[in-house]
């Protein structure tokens, strides 16, 4: 009979329990993490780790992930799928917070729910300005923009300057192709202004063609000593096809007569020898800082401040075409973004 009675006691322990914590994990505060493109674009895999830094074991709620692969699929059409298709991930799942990462997960999706009652927003890697989006005057909304590393591209140029004696003056000129996001870097190349000092700025070449990138490439020499790359993932060749970015930038690489710098880190990736780069982590794990600032300290989105990026990366493929301080190679290795062999392929 006492047996009886203490396995009655000992299920009915378990039964409560595990009815708790149904009940609990059920009702966890839900963070959706919405991202424009896919878990293997570089760039996205590296915010992803800034998220998970800031984000994991960092409090009790629930963390979904999706992926809107707008980067393998660029086409309008495509895009405005993939934007009905997280609507309806957000309406089923109703998120407390939607953390949403770069330029067409605002644009498809995290618009939409401008001073929602319930869903905060927290934008990360945009490009554009907030104020593109509708976000200006949300009372749901804050985050951290994109821009390109320009203060440290700037800086980097005068090293090289110093160290390399043969070059006179630096002239820039900023190849790429002619997506949306890169108009909006652009426009920030171009109001950088006075801020690029005795560095003289030519006229950027924006691209749609591989025709017509690999005719800048040739005439390059004639008109700047460096050239700029900050994206090529939307240039089509003559059929309509995509180019893989991995061949243009070997293409480039063979046929350029003057120094490449990337300015997104994926390039060096693809095999160029060296880029000053937004981090990507940073703006995880800012992203995450202000979410848990939301959902743990329960501070308005309005009360934090959108912020603008404050770090940058250095990326590099062994040995860069001009004498570098060796403090570019060592930040470049403590950040695990130094690549021994030329090749990516291997």
């Amino acid at each position: 009979m006492k047996r009886t009675i203490k396995n009655i006691l000992f299920y009915t322990f378990i039964v409560g329990f595990l009815a708790l914590s149904i009940f609990y994990n059920v009702h966890k505060p839900i963070i959706l993490i919405l991202h424009s493109y896919n878990a293997d674009y570089s760039w996205t895999r590296d915010v992803d780790e800034g998220l998970k830094k800031g984000l994991i074991s960092k409090g009790s709620y629930s963390l979904r992930w999706h992926y809107m692969d707008t980067k393998n699929y660029p086409a309008e059409d495509n895009k405005v799928r993939a934007g009905i298709v997280a609507r309806r991930i957000i309406d089923e799942i109703k998120p407390n917070i939607i953390i949403a990462v770069d330029d067409d997960a605002q644009e498809y999706v995290a618009r939409h729910y401008i001073d929602h009652p319930t869903i905060k927003i927290v934008f990360s890697g945009i490009n554009a300005t907030p104020e593109a989006y509708g976000y200006e005057n949300a009372q749901n909304v804050t985050g951290i923009v994109e821009r390109l590393p320009l203060q440290g591209l700037r800086d980097t140029l005068k090293e090289i300057k110093a160290n390399n004696p043969q070059i006179q003056d630096i002239k820039i000129m900023h190849l790429s192709d002619n997506s949306g996001t890169v108009q909006a870097d652009d426009e920030f190349i171009n109001n950088f202004d006075t801020e690029w000092k005795d560095i003289k700025v030519m006229p950027s070449v924006l691209v749609h063609s591989y025709r017509d990138w690999k005719k800048a490439v040739i005439l390059a020499p004639t008109l700047t000593n460096f050239l700029i790359i900050s994206n090529y993932r939307k240039i089509y060749d003559e059929s309509g096809r995509l180019v893989p970015p991995e061949e243009i930038i070997k293409w480039t690489l063979e046929n350029s007569k003057i120094p490449i710098i990337g300015v997104n880190g994926f390039t060096v990736e693809d095999g160029a020898k060296f880029a000053v780069a937004t981090s990507p982590f940073e703006q995880g794990e800012m992203a995450a800082k202000m979410a848990l600032q939301i959902l743990r300290d329960k501070v308005a989105p309005t009360d934090i401040p959108i912020t603008h990026p404050q770090q940058f990366t250095i990326y590099m493929r062994g040995q860069f075409d001009l004498i570098l301080p060796p403090i570019y190679e060592a930040f470049a290795r403590a950040a695990n973004k130094y690549w021994e062999n030329p090749n990516p392929a291997d």
